[in-house]
């Protein structure tokens, strides 16, 4: 019995085990995360401390630091389960996919995409990264899983409690719910009463999961929707340092991906073969435009990363396309290429062609190398935990790895003064690395604030240690840059 399965399932199988190895790949790669990685264990701790130890941004979604943190406080190391989960969860996804794919039009339209979404590069430099797109992304693909059967009571309860989830692990997310909710108008046509009653169904269930977090909200800020207003307004700011423009994602998500250029065609193809009828893939196309038009209109910062969670759809989209192409050619009598060597060779490409794309673009430090300035964090960190009640004052987030203490987060140059004097009777040590305070190139007011900070730091305090390391990689915007970093350790002065 098992070995009939397996044989039934076995290029299933196969893209999951693709999918596995890639993933092991980057975990082992390097030591290596995102300012955003440091930022969720610090809220995971804090969260699981009563505010004792890590810091909190009350501009982020509570789940992925929830689940973090229960792991942590069971005393099960936080970076080995995230990287569990980070495979786990990305495994699972492609498999949601499949099942997706299936579902709505066929077993090779589900073996495609999850191929493709398996393989993708930007999805792949996710993992490892302690980050939350994994777990929003699975809770996003079941809420679809559930939405695509048939339109009870229980399905629909059941899509809304994920995707409430989804919007809780990362908000954007919630575009997904506006998405379904198209779904359901455009599935009834004029229908209105089923319409309404399945919105009705779909949004309260929605909303009965998010709502305890909207009251949390009022309760510590005054302001139900505050966090949601704080994120929006924080990646509106310091555009400078990120890409912009409007047809950015176009040209940088969609153009330079061989599986996600099929977009283009397929969109064609969808118009002028009025596949548009098709229920379906208007249920598919639906989130990519309104995830296109939300981070390239009301996002003026622009990264790649935000549009990971329309990928699953993307995905299905080219799938779509690849298997029309498929049957045309199965239908023709006098092919250019045959139709079994036609699939082979697109899979190959597709394969070959994003892993190439991932190893030559998302990875920037070679096997097994650490991350830049990590071992002089973690070696004051070590020096810093000889004090029982120390609290730290940090310029980043890199800390909250190996010290479990209150961390106090200095922001960025303009806010760091402020931050300083608000907070200068509760820290007992301060970490400074110049490189964390960024001035535009050319920006001489910026550069005057921000020698004046650190000369305030030096002249306030007891330097204990220092020590540099050199930043060898990219910016946001994938420009190659060098620079020297110089670390200090710093103790406050007797009272």
């Amino acid at each position: 019995m098992f070995i009939k399965k397996v044989k039934e399932n076995k290029y299933l199988l196969s893209i999951l085990a693709l999918a596995l190895i890639l993933r092991l790949y980057q975990i082992f790669r390097a030591e290596s995360f995102w300012w955003d990685s440091y930022v969720y264990v610090a809220m995971a701790k804090y969260m699981y401390s009563a505010g004792a130890m890590g810091f909190w941004e009350p501009f982020r979604a509570l789940g992925w630091p929830f689940v973090l943190g229960f792991f942590w406080w069971l005393g099960l190391p936080i970076l080995f389960v995230a990287d569990v989960l980070d495979v786990g969860l990305s495994l699972l996804a492609v498999y949601l996919l499949y099942l997706i794919g299936k579902k709505l039009f066929n077993e090779k339209v589900g073996l495609v995409a999850a191929l493709i979404f398996a393989t993708i590069p930007l999805l792949l430099a996710q993992t490892g990264l302690l980050l939350t797109e994994p777990l929003a992304l699975t809770f996003g693909l079941l809420g679809v899983w559930f939405f695509i059967h048939e339109k009870n009571l229980k399905n629909l309860t059941l899509s809304g409690v994920f995707v409430g989830l989804a919007f809780l692990t990362k908000f954007p997310q919630g575009i997904l719910l506006a998405a379904l909710f198209l779904g359901i108008l455009y599935y009834n046509g004029k229908n209105h009463r089923k319409s309404l009653n399945e919105i009705l169904i779909l949004g309260g269930s929605f909303f009965i999961i998010v709502l305890p977090y909207f009251i949390l909200n009022h309760y510590l800020y005054g302001n139900f929707l505050q966090p949601i207003t704080s994120g929006s307004a924080i990646v509106n700011t310091a555009i400078w340092q990120y890409n912009s423009g409007y047809l950015f994602y176009f040209k940088e998500l969609l153009m330079k991906n061989i599986a996600l250029i099929l977009f283009y065609p397929a969109l064609i193809y969808f118009v002028f073969r009025k596949e548009w009828k098709d229920r379906n893939k208007v249920l598919v196309y639906i989130p990519v435009l309104l995830f296109l038009v939300y981070f390239s209109v009301f996002v003026a910062r622009k990264e790649v990363r935000y549009m990971i969670f329309a990928l699953p759809f993307f995905a299905l989209i080219s799938a779509c396309f690849l298997v029309s192409v498929y049957m045309g050619l199965k239908k023709s009598s006098e092919p250019v290429i045959k139709k079994e060597y036609f699939f082979i060779i697109i899979c190959f490409i597709i394969v070959v062609s994003q892993v190439s794309e991932f190893d030559n673009k998302f990875t920037q430090l070679a096997l097994g190398q650490q991350e830049p300035g990590l071992d002089v964090f973690e070696e004051f960190s070590s020096l810093i935990a000889e004090f029982d009640t120390a609290v730290v004052m940090s310029s980043n987030p890199k800390v909250v790895l190996f010290l479990d203490a209150e961390i106090i987060p200095t922001g960025d140059i303009y806010l760091a003064k402020d931050v300083y004097y608000w907070k200068i009777d509760a820290y007992s040590h301060m970490i400074i690395d110049d490189c964390d305070y960024v001035c535009e190139e050319g920006d001489a007011t910026c550069a005057a604030i921000k020698e004046r900070f650190l000369g305030l730091i030096e002249y306030d305090n007891i330097l204990l240690e220092e020590n540099s390391y050199t930043y060898d990689g990219k910016n946001i915007k994938g420009k190659k840059i060098t620079k020297s970093c110089l670390v200090k350790l710093y103790q406050k002065p007797p009272q």
